[in-house]
């Protein structure tokens, strides 16, 4: 557990009963309009991430940050395998409420923890729209560097926009 800002953080697994505060979160016009992740309105799309929450061993953790009893904000850690299997994936959402209040940095230190020093993971990957100064500048702090561009390839408010592809190494 952290205080930051005068609010008590505590960093843990996502559990199935989360889902109605998942669902708030993923659902905030901020969360959306910053992430790739297709609305949850979308066929089946919630119903796969129930059961995501209910499993184990699926080649990916959910990790919560938690305020009060409430879920304010999720990061999703995906293991690569094969030749990539030195490699995590990353995606985080913070309730707009709970912007810029620490949730965001604690997510990303236990998804880093996690993903290094005990699955020995050497590389941790994302992406993040090229406007998003505040989650940049956050990743940055955690040593992610970025390195590229995608032109076009996300889809927000009626037109493409441009991702970062960033990037933390340990090797």
């Amino acid at each position: 557990m952290s205080a930051h800002g005068g609010l008590d953080i505590a960093v843990r697994r996502a559990k199935p009963e989360d889902h109605g505060d998942l669902m708030e979160v993923w659902t905030c016009p901020g969360v959306v309009r910053n992430t790739l992740r297709l609305p949850l309105g979308a066929p089946d799309l919630w119903d796969r991430w129930k059961r995501l929450l209910a499993a184990t061993d699926l080649g990916s953790d959910i990790w919560v940050a938690q305020v009060d009893c409430r879920v304010v904000g999720t990061i999703v850690v995906t293991y690569e395998s094969g030749l990539r299997s030195h490699v995590a994936r990353v995606g985080i959402e913070v309730h707009d409420d709970y912007q810029n209040k620490g949730e965001g940095r604690q997510l990303v230190s236990a998804a880093i923890d996690h993903a290094e020093t005990q699955l020995g993971k050497q590389r941790i990957e994302l992406h993040v729209f090229t406007d998003n100064e505040p989650a940049i500048g956050l990743y940055k702090k955690f040593s992610f560097e970025i390195e590229g561009v995608h032109r076009s390839f996300g889809f927000r408010e009626g037109q493409y926009v441009d991702v970062y592809s960033m990037a933390r190494v340990t090797v």
